[in-house]
């Protein structure tokens, strides 16, 4: 029944866009969404999503009322029921390929509190950096690639 409500909602959000997109002639902004990088023990928080469309990295669309930060804190609350920190501002993606224009911001962020807990949105899973290069959807490689070189620059600092 969740996975029919997802599928309904996000059918919902297209017929949305494409709506907004005929009245304002091609006008409207892209969406903007966040994902976290979230890494523990050498392992990285991922969610087998429950609508099919595979594994991601935690996080989702801002609303018109927060701020980036803010959408991150609530979206990894809500999907993962940890509390996290967003450390910084890992890049920022504009993807072609989507069926949803979008702008996605990936943050690095870490674990200041709460409980593992999967949702409606999917089972967590923690996954070795080159399993989640081979299992993450497309759309999340770019975040892991430049985290990957974030996590080199790091070791090559004196």
């Amino acid at each position: 029944m969740t996975k029919y409500i997802i599928l309904c909602l996000q059918a919902g959000m297209m017929f949305f866009q494409k709506l907004l997109s005929l009245l304002t002639r091609g006008e409207w902004p892209p969406f903007c969404s966040a994902l976290a990088i979230i890494e523990q023990n050498g392992k990285l928080l991922v969610i087998d999503r429950t609508d099919g469309q595979g594994i991601f990295l935690p996080g989702g669309f801002l609303k018109t009322t927060e701020s980036p930060d803010q959408a991150i804190i609530r979206e990894i609350r809500e999907e993962t029921g940890f509390d996290i920190v967003p450390q910084h501002l890992l890049a920022a993606y504009a993807p072609r390929a989507q069926r949803i224009k979008s702008v996605i911001l990936c943050y690095v962020c870490s674990i200041a509190g709460g409980f593992e807990k999967s949702s409606p949105e999917g089972e967590l899973l923690w996954l070795d950096r080159a399993q989640a290069a081979e299992t993450l959807h497309a759309v999340c490689l770019p975040c892991l690639a430049d985290y990957e070189q974030h996590l080199r620059t790091m070791t090559a600092r004196p």
